[in-house]
């Protein structure tokens, strides 16, 4: 699995998956390549919004950008109403959460797949959750 990285003139980090699972850091500083294990404790909390309202266009275009992890959909007023998800890279996670009272569509990114065609919505219906992976940089995974 290849993840995200960071570097800039002199830095170099790559997150890297192990045999086991875990994920790693390599760094590497002047050519020299380390490996730094990364431990967490605690509670990791992802980003939320709640409170959004879905875009009345029922359209990609009109649809109502997300920017958080887990994102609640408070009015969807008009069946198909929607919601648009962040550009799919490796790795990316998004949750929908449709609270509203119609049946939400939920839109990729322009030129991404949610499993149904490129630039193809999928229709989540009032009361229901949808998470979202990105398993390459413009296909997402619904589950």
């Amino acid at each position: 699995m290849t993840l995200p990285y960071v570097m800039n003139d002199r830095e170099f980090a790559k997150f890297v998956e192990t045999a086991g699972g875990e994920v790693a850091i390599r760094v590497i500083l002047s050519g020299t390549s380390t490996l730094v294990t990364l431990t967490m404790t605690g509670m990791l909390y992802q980003s939320v919004e709640s409170g959004i309202v879905a875009g009345t266009t029922q359209t990609q275009v009109g649809a109502t950008a997300l920017t958080k992890m887990i994102n609640e959909i408070a009015t969807c007023a008009n069946a198909n109403d929607g919601v648009k998800l962040v550009t799919a890279a490796i790795g990316a996670q998004q949750t929908v959460i449709n609270n509203g009272v119609a049946n939400l569509k939920i839109w990729p990114a322009s030129g991404d797949d949610l499993g149904a065609g490129v630039d193809t919505a999928i229709t989540v219906p009032p009361g229901s959750k949808s998470r979202f992976d990105a398993w390459s940089n413009t296909k997402w995974k619904v589950g």
